[in-house]
């Protein structure tokens, strides 16, 4: 039924056709990988840019629609114009209107013309296309002889088809001298074409056998599905009727020489019997005794440790205050960054005060990664005044983003240009503290000893 489905979702009518539509969608996978690799852009912006560049292929499809629509009616206006010149010319000479009444270098224009915009389309077979490339030039070309026809023939016919991967072939073919040239490349192509209806008839044909033999054993899986859950219900049905007229010593044995007797029991690791015929049973003792028995104990001395090695899980937050436009906000000291980041709030804050701020480009180059390694979106950067412990104030631009709260986060540009800086203490504090604990520890000690030796 899930590949039944998936076909569905797909749109695909056999599995064949399936395999290739997800052949077709790992290929596209894939080449969205490398393109990523290669321009290191996110899922975002790969969308926007194949979004655009869909736009502007539909733009330039309308365009070139266009075009071909102007260029179909230029020539209904050619041919009626140079119909109205051959009437015009004719009823000079009191003629009645036939081919032979235009005149032959109108003729040859028109001919010309014809064989330059002669295009195989892809309904059209190779001998069609020949037939009219061999009329045409005829009537383009009456003053050269058959060896020159053969030549132009052969070029035009190889321009039609030098697309197919077999088009090396029909170079050899056409470096053969005399008026044989064009033969040989007609008789090459049109083999070539015949080869392929054969592949694409074959191809048709083991696709139809696919589908019916994907629909006819679909049938008989459907067929045969309720005739094996009856069996399977009958077996279920069967098995508890049997368990349910054995007695429990019964069951149990039974129980027992299905798994085999050889497993371990987890009291005495033995082998062999049940767990209510053990002899190595443990005696559960009364849990207050085992209380009781605690309470007597001695209680052990506290372990001393050096409060410099044991870190608590946590530590304490490192926060300043800065002044902005006459406000003051709390603001977090990351050493880990290197961008100052406003909260929105704050910048609408700022904004519904009337103060107004210099908005600067946002660099793209540089990818800004948070802690987890996600990229970072920002809505704009912008100027701010801003003042700090010593009161000097200083201009910085920050990254404005969409987060929760109004507390600042100064990154390593605005702690340089605050005068703040990282120190690293030295050892000696560390040892102050171990003596500091022996002092204190020493006379807990000492009260203890008294007290004994009172008792």
């Amino acid at each position: 039924m899930e590949v039944r489905e998936l076909m569905i979702s797909l749109g695909c009518g056999s599995r064949v056709e399936m395999v290739q539509v997800v052949k077709e969608l790992v290929e596209k996978a894939s080449v969205l990988e490398e393109v990523q690799k290669c321009t290191g852009w996110a899922d975002e912006d790969l969308v926007r840019e194949c979004s655009e560049l869909e736009r502007k292929l539909t733009s330039l499809s309308r365009k070139n629609n266009e075009i071909l629509s102007l260029q179909r009616q230029l020539e209904e206006r050619q041919r009626e114009i140079d119909h109205l010149r051959a009437e015009q010319a004719a009823e000079k000479k009191g003629l009645p209107l036939t081919d032979e009444t235009i005149p032959e270098e109108d003729r040859e224009d028109n001919g010309l013309r014809k064989l330059r915009r002669l295009k195989k389309a892809e309904a059209q077979t190779v001998a069609e296309y020949c037939v009219e490339l061999e009329r045409l030039s005829a009537r383009a070309y009456p003053e050269l002889d058959e060896k020159a026809l053969v030549t132009t023939r052969a070029q035009q016919l190889y321009e039609q088809i030098v697309h197919w991967p077999e088009s090396y072939y029909f170079l050899g073919a056409m470096e053969k001298e005399g008026p044989s040239a064009y033969e040989s490349l007609k008789e090459a192509a049109m083999r070539v074409e015949r080869r392929r209806l054969t592949l694409e008839s074959a191809r048709a044909q083991s696709y139809q056998a696919a589908g019916e033999r994907l629909e006819s054993t679909s049938r008989h899986e459907r067929a045969r599905a309720p005739a094996k859950m009856e069996k399977s219900i009958k077996r279920d049905e069967n098995n508890n009727r049997r368990r349910s007229e054995l007695p429990n010593k019964e069951k149990e044995e039974s129980r027992h020489k299905e798994k085999g007797g050889h497993m371990q029991r987890f009291n005495c690791r033995g082998k062999g019997h049940l767990a209510s015929e053990c002899k190595g049973r443990r005696v559960l003792g009364s849990k207050a005794t085992e209380v009781s028995l605690e309470q007597t104990k001695p209680p052990s001395p506290p372990e001393k440790r050096c409060p410099s090695r044991v870190v608590p899980p946590f530590g304490k937050k490192s926060v300043t205050s800065l002044t902005i436009f006459g406000n003051v906000w709390s603001a977090l000291l990351d050493a880990g960054s290197e961008i100052l980041i406003l909260p929105q709030k704050v910048l609408q804050r700022i904004e519904e005060e009337a103060h107004r701020l210099q908005e600067c480009p946002i660099d793209l180059r540089k990818r800004i990664l948070d802690a987890s390694g996600n990229r970072m979106k920002f809505l704009k950067v912008v100027e701010v005044p801003l003042k700090g412990g010593t009161g000097t104030e200083i201009t910085l631009q920050v990254h404005v983003s969409v987060q929760k709260g109004h507390m600042l986060v100064l990154g390593t540009n605005a702690l340089e240009a605050l005068n703040y800086t990282l120190v690293r203490r030295s050892g000696e504090d560390c040892k102050k503290g171990e003596v500091a604990e022996e002092a204190l520890v020493k006379p807990s000690q000492e009260a203890r000893s008294a007290s004994k030796a009172t008792m």
